[in-house]
């Protein structure tokens, strides 16, 4: 499998794990009770499945690369981003932790998505034009890995505004806000807060998505013209004829060649 080959598998790899942890992110609110739960268990398997495949992704992208890039700098670095958003998922015992974890994960996938926005624009600028689409599809994954974390900081908002009313924080991005409470300011804000958190989320991760998409074209798009230009080059050697060899004079035929001459004087 020849290199570019190789990343066009990694990119397809990664645009399916940013599919899943964005269908993960997706809310159903009106999903109720053990249907709500059994939801939430999905979508949380959905994120964590979603961000081991990108992980795979980007380091197989790596991996089908000869020399070491801003492009290869941001791939392994979005690449640690993904695996710090699994241990974020994996964390359990500290709330505050979790959503630590998983806002430094998406802010390393956005800086990395980054830097590879500024190789391929470096790329066209020395090649004095080319297609942007991998440029805009890697901009979309840093603007989308971005939002994600601007959420997260929402939700350590929320924790704190439950702990100021006493309020146990799960950190979850739908706030349940009691009858008895709910004309307090803070609660509004926690359900405000909420509301902005879930959507800056599920919008992050699906503008990655669709960012990572784009990406995988491009990469497909650039292996289609490197073999149409190879097969072009193979007609061209076969069609081209072949030069015919003049055969040299042996010794023989020379000394032959010789004794006419003198036969003919004589």
């Amino acid at each position: 499998m020849t290199n570019e080959r190789i990343e066009v598998l990694g990119s397809w790899i990664t645009a399916i794990g940013t599919i899943a942890s964005a269908i993960g992110s997706t809310p159903l609110r009106r999903l109720q009770g053990e249907d709500k739960k059994k939801w939430d268990y999905i979508s949380e398997q959905l994120d964590f499945g979603g961000n081991a495949f990108q992980a795979i992704g980007n380091i197989v992208e790596v991996a089908g690369t000869d020399e070491f890039t801003l492009e290869v700098a941001g791939e392994i670095i979005q690449a640690s981003g993904n695996v710090t958003v699994l241990f974020s998922i994996l964390t359990e015992d500290n709330e505050v932790k979790k959503i630590n974890l998983n806002i430094v994960g998406n802010a390393q996938q956005a800086f990395g998505g980054f830097l590879a926005v500024i190789n391929e624009i470096g790329d066209i600028i020395e090649q004095g034009g080319g297609d942007p689409t991998n440029a805009f599809g890697n901009l979309l994954q840093s603007i989308g890995n971005t939002l994600q974390a601007i959420g997260g900081l929402y939700d350590l908002e929320i924790v704190r505004e439950k702990e100021a009313l006493s309020i146990d924080g799960d950190g979850e991005t739908e706030v349940e806000v009691s009858e008895e409470s709910v004309s307090n300011p803070l609660n509004e804000q926690i359900k405000l807060n909420g509301e902005i958190s879930e959507l800056l989320k599920y919008s992050g991760s699906w503008i990655q998505a669709a960012g990572s998409i784009l990406t995988a074209v491009a990469e497909q798009r650039v292996l289609a013209k490197q073999e149409a230009e190879k097969r072009e080059l193979e007609n061209k050697k076969k069609k081209k004829p072949k030069k015919k060899k003049k055969r040299a004079s042996s010794h023989s035929d020379s000394k032959k060649i010789q004794y006419t001459e003198f036969k003919n004087k004589s």
